[in-house]
């Protein structure tokens, strides 16, 4: 196995590894080192051995000392990857599984966990071109294809993302993972009635899945009864009782169709946990005052951006801030009859956003493709939104925000004020849904209402997309901007 000459105890360590008595097996290898220090076979079991007892800072050592006394065997460079990657030493694994490839192109476990390894590292084109490689190698191994199509829903790329977990049910039908993740990809693309079917199919294949369930109810929120629902719900809830997130919005199902005494007892479950905390708070933000009809409550993208297009009834123009992969733009572009300008810097986020860091969202300067609609304006929004307004006259119609960040959404809100006008409807992307909301488009846009005078209704909102959006109105038709939740 290592081209190493075998010792005459090897089968004997071997024998013991593998009934478990690991003891014996490790007093074996080690009397074959007294002897032959640099024996590769014993250093490599002795690494293993580690592994198995989860010391994967002696695996280490063991494994380089493998390396060095069988520098040709890609098996014992994979395996010193394994444990470099759990000791964190990403960097230093990344190489190993590099010189395993360079010694065995075919070794599929080596393409999957470097590409596993490069997506965690942020390496987004290198993670793709791994798991290709791989199924280049193993074309019917469906969780090549389950990994790729997550790095594409991560990305926000649904249409790549349903082709390979459409791959993988091809391959085996009963994968209620891909089942569940093809749903939410299809969602993404506003194709419910399909995705409603795929929930099902998860759902029947692992029915304690709570996953399904929740996900379900998502594409059931506009309904008139919202009863189903609920349904899913409570089912999810059944399954993972203790899920603070299924709580919180269980509880808000109940609250808005005016039953709090059902709701309190789900937010109280609920409010130890800062992320279901944060929603609640937004929750009560949110509510607009009594007597008033609360906003339309969604659960998918596509719902938000068609109603805010719908209520949009300035003819002026469209804009989208932060385009990335150009999902969204292409959904607005297919909904309107004119141009659609998308801004972005196409370098990712500037800086530090939750737990997302800076470059976050790169597409490295590749621009996406887009319809023949679409206008892109490539660059940072301080310079390019002047440089629009010079070349662009009229006012906003509709605008999707999808900065994340409170300054780069100030920027855009600074920018285009003189343009905003009543009737422009503004779609926030990360309005709600985490727990720095109030810091951010939130805090932006509350900031640029008061600057600016504007009154504004909410048109819709959702929890589960995080999405916001709000309409402009005019000054004598709302409370003035500073009172407007």
């Amino acid at each position: 196995m290592l081209q190493h000459p075998s010792h005459p105890l090897i089968r004997l360590g071997l024998e013991h590894h593998r009934y478990g008595r690991f003891a014996l097996a490790e007093q074996i290898y080690t009397t074959i080192l007294a002897s032959a220090p640099d024996h590769a076979e014993a250093l490599y079991y002795l690494g293993v051995l580690a592994q198995q007892t989860d010391d994967h800072r002696k695996a280490c050592e063991w494994l380089r000392r493998a390396c060095a006394a069988a520098p040709d065997s890609p098996l014992v460079h994979f395996q010193l990857a394994l444990s470099l990657a759990q000791t964190n030493a990403i960097v230093d694994a990344i190489a190993s599984y590099r010189r395993a490839l360079s010694l065995n192109p075919a070794y599929v476990e080596a393409h999957c966990n470097l590409g596993n390894l490069l997506k965690h590292s942020g390496d987004i084109e290198g993670s793709i071109d791994c798991y290709r490689r791989a199924l280049q190698l193993a074309p019917t191994l469906p969780q090549i294809h389950y990994n790729l199509g997550i790095l594409f829903q991560e990305q926000l790329q649904p249409e790549e993302a349903a082709q390979y977990f459409g791959n993988v049910i091809r391959i085996r039908a009963d994968h209620a993972a891909a089942h569940n993740a093809l749903g939410a990809a299809l969602s993404e693309l506003g194709r419910v009635d399909e995705a409603i079917e795929c929930y099902r199919k998860a759902q029947a294949l692992e029915p304690n899945s709570p996953d399904a369930w929740f996900n379900m109810h998502a594409l059931l929120l506009d309904r008139s009864d919202l009863s189903a629902a609920i349904g899913c719900l409570q089912k999810a809830t059944e399954i993972a009782p203790a899920n603070a997130g299924y709580r919180f919005f269980l509880g808000l199902l109940h609250d808005y169709e005016g039953r709090p005494e059902m709701a309190h007892p789900h937010f109280d479950a609920c409010r130890s946990d800062e992320r279901a905390k944060a929603d609640l708070e937004a929750w009560n933000y949110l509510k607009t005052p009594s007597g008033c009809k609360l906003p339309a409550l969604l659960g998918y993208p596509l719902q938000a951006i068609r109603l805010s297009l719908i209520c949009a009834r300035v003819d002026g123009l469209v804009l989208e801030f932060g385009v990335f992969h150009g999902k969204s733009i292409r959904q607005i572009a297919s909904l309107v009859g004119g141009i659609v300008h998308g801004f972005d810097s196409f370098q990712g986020l500037p800086e530090d956003w939750n737990s997302e860091t800076a470059a976050s969202y790169s597409t490295r300067g590749v621009l996406p493709d887009v319809p023949e609609n679409v206008r892109l304006h490539v660059g940072w929004f301080e310079e390019s939104i002047p440089r629009f307004l010079r070349e662009e006259s009229g006012p906003v119609r509709f605008i999707n925000i999808d900065c994340d960040l409170y300054r780069s959404t100030k920027t855009v809100l600074e920018g285009l004020a003189g343009r905003i006008v009543p009737g422009t409807v503004i779609v926030f992307d990360e309005y709600i849904g985490h727990p720095s909301w109030r810091d951010d488009e939130c805090k932006a846009f509350s900031e640029a209402a008061v600057q600016f005078g504007w009154s504004y209704e909410i048109v819709c909102f959702s929890f589960v997309t995080k999405q916001v959006a709000v309409r402009i109105l005019h000054p004598d038709a709302a409370h003035p901007a500073s009172d407007v939740r």
